[in-house]
């Protein structure tokens, strides 16, 4: 897992971008999100440690931290809705999903 700066190199040489498009579609999108995930990285880094692994996630609509979901968007919704909340990892956590 990338720590900080290995993190945001990646995000803004445009490694993840493929990744992004499937969330922001369009290009232009895609590319105003470089400057959004690196600041969640850097405020993930700040309140949490630097030399920590950063994993990043999203979810259409709300997911509550406790793993309710509730969907607000609809089907005339052209465009998901996106918080970025950084989060530490749990050292025991199971995984759930994987992609």
């Amino acid at each position: 897992m990338p720590v900080l700066n290995e993190l945001k190199q990646k995000i803004t040489s445009g490694e993840y971008d493929d990744r992004f498009r499937r969330v922001y579609v369009t290009d232009s999108e895609v590319a105003a999100q470089h400057a959004r995930y690196c600041k969640l990285a850097e405020t993930f880094a700040e309140l949490y440690a630097p030399d920590r692994d950063i994993r990043l996630f999203s979810a259409p609509g709300r997911t509550e931290v406790g793993g309710n979901h509730t969907d607000t968007t609809t089907a005339e919704c052209s465009r998901p809705v996106s918080t970025l909340t950084p989060l530490p990892r749990r050292r025991k956590m199971k995984k759930i999903l994987s992609a």
